[in-house]
């Protein structure tokens, strides 16, 4: 369910951005920002619990929501550098933030895989997804990787099975 809250909060602050940006209809930038910074704090928190039992968990999958969740909260304090102008960031930080999210999300996938919690074309979609952006990304805008959406679908992906396969089922 985190993963999906994760998604409303990022979409909903991406589409403040998008109206900011190219209509001027929405002109509240620190508004837009706290989605994404609240998105940001509720994916971390996810990826922690997606790990939680370790024990019964492959270790890809552990590895991968602790860097995952790393780059979250980095990703955060980069959307706070954007909301206070006596903090700013520079852009290999971005650039290491947006790169822990790339690799932690394709290691969530691969642990996914043998892991039953969701199909299987879901955690190979997210590898694939996530190798496929970090390359073109280091291609296209080696300087500038911060693009969060990217990060949400694979999460929307992984996130309604995970919401599925942990809802009591009736008896």
């Amino acid at each position: 369910m985190l993963f999906i809250l994760t998604f409303l909060l990022g979409f909903i602050g991406i589409i403040l951005f998008i109206g900011r940006e190219n209509t001027g209809w929405f002109d509240e930038y620190d508004l837009e920002r706290a989605f994404i910074l609240g998105s940001w704090l509720v994916a971390a928190t996810a990826a922690v619990l997606l790990a939680r039992d370790g024990a019964r968990r492959p270790m890809p999958l552990i590895a991968g929501a602790a860097l995952f969740a790393v780059g979250a909260l980095g990703a955060a304090i980069a959307e706070v550098s954007l909301i206070t102008p006596e903090f700013r960031l520079t852009s290999l930080w971005g650039v290491g933030f947006a790169s822990l999210l790339f690799v932690g999300e394709t290691l969530i996938g691969a642990g996914l895989l043998d892991s039953g919690l969701v199909p299987t074309w879901i955690a190979w979609t997210v590898i694939v997804w996530n190798v496929l952006w970090l390359v073109i990304l280091v291609i296209i805008s080696r300087d500038d990787m911060y693009y969060p959406g990217l990060h949400y679908i694979p999460l929307l992906l992984i996130g309604i099975p995970l919401t599925r396969h942990s809802q009591p089922t009736a008896r």
